[in-house]
């Protein structure tokens, strides 16, 4: 995909899941592909990228510490830099409340 000069310079988001369609009311193991291009402004240290999605929807809550558990989510990066994720129930604006919020 030809990146823009807009993009260029303040980067870059794509989503692209791994599966079939996703029903509502059903349970599925889900996969995405998430990959965050970082312009050529950058992202400070101590700095944070939020991914959010609506409040209303039968999204169960993503948790990061729990690997035998439901709604196990992992988060990696191929760039030099530690990543810790935390879910908010309030981490933006209505009605884009829920989201899970990474610290670079």
């Amino acid at each position: 995909m030809p990146i823009n000069d807009y993009e260029l310079t303040f980067g870059l988001a794509t989503i692209n899941p791994r599966n079939d369609i996703l029903y509502s009311c059903s349970w599925k193991l889900w996969y995405m592909d998430q990959t965050l291009t970082i312009g050529t402004h950058g992202i400070d240290d101590g700095d944070h990228i939020k991914i959010a999605w609506r409040d209303v929807s039968d999204w169960k809550r993503p948790q990061f510490q729990k690997p035998k558990q439901a709604n196990y989510t992992t988060i990696f990066t191929s760039g030099n830099t530690k990543l810790e994720a935390i879910f908010g129930e309030r981490s933006y604006i209505r009605p884009w409340r829920l989201g899970q919020v990474l610290y670079l």
